[in-house]
């Protein structure tokens, strides 16, 4: 019987090299660039419809711009005031002197927050030419157009449940459409009150809804539905401002994609789908005592920035959410400001978006808002807005924290004043 050797085929061999005649190297260098270049041809080929990754990029970009940079402003104009400080340094050698009004404040802070979702900004502005420029402004205000019509319609259906159930078939809200809401409404109008105005009160209510001189809505007087649980309290204007349920809820929805139920609606702007219609279960948006939530020690709630030992515990946004794509971690004013523009518009009975809603100017009530945040004027008012900032933080990143123009008039910035004001008092 044959050996299994002998069996198996017979191993194939390479030719000895040729020794007499070797490779000539410049030969197999022509070579390998040959194929190199036919692999570059084969790829410029397959490429050549493909749509450049930059443009995506900025169309990406563009969609944060409103949430988080400016809800209000040309991006043009806020590229424009970096030019004009960087212009005035480069001639005065510092901005000491340099003259801002409030619009130029916003703009200068606005530029900011840009940066930080584009840390290569400056350099990036340095380098490009004009065409590549207006290319990139272009596709900016592609994606800030196209998120903020998005977010109107997430909204519009989403805010539904967070608000008073309806006594009535007939009172009950179409999510499709805002045409029965708004002030005469028995569900969104008590929301949309001024909360210096006793909604109860059958002629007050009758004043506000006709537009009464010395009644009107408009974005000098705070709406109610920014108040935790719709109370107001003249005597202490600061007690739950800027803390309903359902701003919070909104302020979430923008962050993350439609489609959400439950204790959902801030969470959906930042995060994602899952995140806030899982916001009971994962800890999110948790009630506190009344004590708690108005007086939270931010050196309590430990520091914003969690310890390197304690990140790989930490939950992290869902991927795919604007919050993780951005990698924000922490709630600024300008995204509370634009989730109270959203929530506002959603309860008004306005069929399209514009800037102007009768006497209720979105820009105004955008600009007061984020005042209040960054135009805090002493010590005692910023550590007050800065423990808000840390509750915002509690409810939608709680791993993080760890536990258009401003019109020109006095009245345009009472409602920020009577704030500050009140922060100013002793907390007792």
């Amino acid at each position: 019987m044959p050996h299994l050797s002998t069996l198996r085929p017979a191993r194939a061999h390479s030719p000895p090299p040729d020794e007499d005649n070797p490779v000539d190297p410049q030969q197999d260098i022509h070579a390998r660039l040959k194929r190199r270049i036919t692999e570059l041809e084969r790829e410029r080929d397959a490429n050549a419809h493909a749509k450049p990754a930059t443009s995506r990029t900025n169309v990406t970009l563009g969609r944060i711009i409103r949430k988080a940079v400016s809800f209000n402003q040309p991006i043009a104009a806020i590229i424009g005031e970096y030019d004009r400080r960087a212009e005035y340094e480069d001639e005065h050698g510092s901005l000491d002197d340099l003259s801002v009004d409030d619009e130029q404040r916003r703009l200068h802070n606005a530029f900011i927050e840009l940066e930080k979702l584009i840390p290569s900004l400056k350099k990036t502005l340095a380098n490009v030419d004009m065409d590549q420029y207006n290319q990139t402004l272009t596709e900016f205000q592609h994606g800030a157009s196209a998120a903020v019509g998005d977010d109107n319609n997430s909204i519009r259906s989403a805010i539904i449940a967070f608000l008073p159930l309806p006594s009535t078939v007939e009172e009950a809200l179409d999510p499709s459409s805002r045409e029965n809401r708004g002030l005469e409404s028995s569900i969104t109008g008590p929301l949309l009150c001024p909360a210096v105005h006793n909604w109860n009160n059958q002629t007050t209510r009758a004043n506000v809804i006709n537009g009464k001189a010395g009644y009107e809505v408009n974005a000098h007087k705070w709406p109610l539905c920014i108040y935790r649980n719709s109370e107001y309290n003249p005597e202490k204007k600061f007690a739950g401002f800027l803390k309903a349920k359902s701003l919070v809820q909104v302020c979430v929805l923008l962050v993350s994609y439609p489609v959400v139920t439950g204790f959902e609606v801030a969470m959906h702007i930042f995060t994602s789908p899952g995140s806030a219609s899982n916001a009971n279960e994962s800890g999110r948006y948790v009630e506190d005592s009344e004590a708690e939530q108005e007086n939270i020690d931010p050196s309590a709630v430990r520091s914003r920035e969690p310890p390197r030992k304690r990140r790989k515990k930490m939950s992290v946004q869902p991927k795919g959410s604007v919050a993780d794509k951005f990698r924000i971690r922490h709630v600024t004013p300008r995204m509370i400001a634009y989730a109270a523009v959203q929530q506002r518009f959603n309860l008004s009975d306005a069929t399209n978006w514009y800037e102007l809603d009768g006497a209720f100017d979105y820009s105004v009530y955008y600009n007061n808002i984020i005042d209040f945040f960054e135009s805090a004027p002493s010590p005692t008012s910023r550590k007050k807005v800065q423990e808000l900032l840390c509750w915002w933080d509690r409810r939608i990143f709680p791993r993080s924290c760890g536990s258009s123009s401003t019109r020109p008039s006095i009245q345009a910035h009472s409602a920020v004043d009577d704030m500050h004001a009140e922060l100013e008092l002793d907390e007792n």
